[in-house]
């Protein structure tokens, strides 16, 4: 977490627990000493910083610079402090930039197409070494060229105009722009709504954002000074991820889950076509609003994980798949919490093909100071067999 705001002790409840959650503070001198730049050009912009510090956009403007600087030297994931996970991606080596839609008519010069089109920065996934995070920082941030009036000239303007006049090659080196939907289901203008009471909040999480949305982008810059009321989605969200680690545990998981079957034949016709059947959910993995987990301080105990299934079979790790898989280990919340995420169910072949009803119950068991407690869940599951090949494919 690189962050001027925040103390070092912030996240020590989470440290606690086994979360490798570090904030990092910088100045001028520790970037410097850390040789945060990428030439003589940036780092003699990073040497000016009493001059640029100055103009009403530079912090903005450093955090455009270092977001550029993380993913060149290290690669990973960048993400905004306001930018909130409600499903991770399905696949874990796609390199990825979100998208959404301008709504000022003088910004089609830059945007990718006619509709406004451009490519924000507040979530994204690259390995290092991309050189547009290099070029576009040394051109924006050297100490000769750079512009302290120009708000986004480090921002999404910077890196849609360098992504629109070299699409076909970044896309075939294996960038994916990600559709508005995934990123960013709701524009900036929109977004105060989910903070508001809605009485309908649970049931638009699982059926408009969910299914489809990988995270919701808060845009701090117009939500910073509104609360989070009570029943709005964002406290729905809060609520479904919230680790509660200064309470005794509790196992926490859906009561339904939907199998969702995915053909040979669908995956072939959504490769010809709108390509996103590689962005929903894996079937049989519970993630977003359907993940399993214990929330709650857990000290480091003995835990045992009994996962049975009464038709089908499930998995933890690498353990195989089973009707009835066992695992145990001496772990803490963050531990055990890896291995639920791991938890995978498949179907018998026959219900694959005509659907049917199953169940998984789910028991841990964690001794800790001698003294030995039991969290059980049941999740009922309905698998849907395959779209039929004349039905059309559901499309964002």
């Amino acid at each position: 977490m690189i962050s001027n705001t925040l103390s070092q002790s912030f996240f020590q409840d989470y440290l606690d627990q086994g979360y490798q959650i570090q904030v990092v503070q910088f100045d001028k001198q520790r970037l410097l000493n850390w040789g945060w730049y990428f030439g003589s050009g940036t780092q003699d912009w990073l040497s000016g910083w009493e001059q640029w510090e100055k103009g009403k956009f530079f912090y903005w403007h450093l955090t455009d610079y270092i977001r550029c600087l993380l993913l060149y030297h290290y690669g990973g994931t960048y993400m905004d402090m306001d930018a909130l996970w409600i499903r991770i991606p399905p696949d874990s080596q796609m390199e990825f930039i979100g998208s959404d839609y301008s709504q000022v008519h003088s910004d089609r010069a830059w945007t990718l197409d006619a509709e406004g089109l451009y490519l924000p920065q507040g979530l994204m996934r690259f390995k290092r070494g991309w050189k547009l995070f290099r070029e576009m920082a040394e051109g924006a941030f050297s100490a000769f060229g750079y512009d302290p009036e120009c708000f986004n000239c480090g921002g999404p303007k910077a890196i849609t105009s360098y992504v629109r006049e070299r699409r076909a090659v970044l896309e075939q080196a294996g960038l994916t722009i990600l559709p508005r939907e995934v990123l960013y289901p709701f524009h900036y203008l929109e977004i105060h709504k989910l903070l508001q009471p809605n009485p309908l909040a649970e049931q638009d999480l699982r059926t408009k954002i969910e299914p489809v949305s990988w995270n919701i982008h808060l845009f701090g810059k117009m939500t910073n000074h509104l609360p989070v009321q009570p029943q709005s989605m964002i406290d729905v969200v809060f609520q479904h991820f919230d680790l509660s680690i200064r309470t005794l545990p509790r196992l926490v998981s859906p009561a339904d889950y939907v199998y969702h079957a995915v053909s040979d034949r669908m995956r072939q016709d959504d490769l010809r076509g709108p390509n996103l059947i590689r962005l929903h959910s894996v079937p049989g993995r519970f993630q977003g609003l359907n993940v399993v987990y214990l929330q709650g301080r857990l000290g480091l105990s003995q835990v045992r994980l009994e996962v049975e299934t009464a038709i089908g079979r499930t998995r933890l790790m690498d353990l195989g798949y089973s009707k009835r898989v066992v695992w145990t280990g001496q772990v803490n919340l963050q531990e055990i919490n890896h291995v639920l995420q791991t938890m995978q169910y498949i179907p018998t072949p026959l219900m694959l093909a005509n659907g049917g009803r199953d169940r998984i119950k789910i028991k841990l068991s964690y001794t800790e100071a001698n003294v030995t407690r039991t969290e059980e869940a049941t999740i009922s599951l309905t698998v849907l067999e395959p779209i039929e090949e004349d039905e059309p494919l559901e499309t964002l």
